[in-house]
């Protein structure tokens, strides 16, 4: 929990940052795209556990 926090918390500051030096639109997309990937690669993550967790309780 400590760890999803902190990152939330760092991308929340470098947004405002970002929005501060450059233009909003930029932003937005920027941001957009890193919302994705970290979507996906939390997923590749719960993914692997899933695999890893099922093929030791059948071994």
């Amino acid at each position: 929990m400590i760890f999803v926090a902190a990152a939330l918390s760092l991308i929340w500051i470098l947004r405002h940052a970002a929005l501060r030096l450059l233009e909003a639109a930029f932003v937005k997309r920027a941001f957009d795209r890193l919302d994705g990937a970290i979507a996906c690669a939390i997923g590749g993550v719960a993914a692997y556990w899933l695999i890893e967790r099922t093929t030791a309780f059948f071994v």
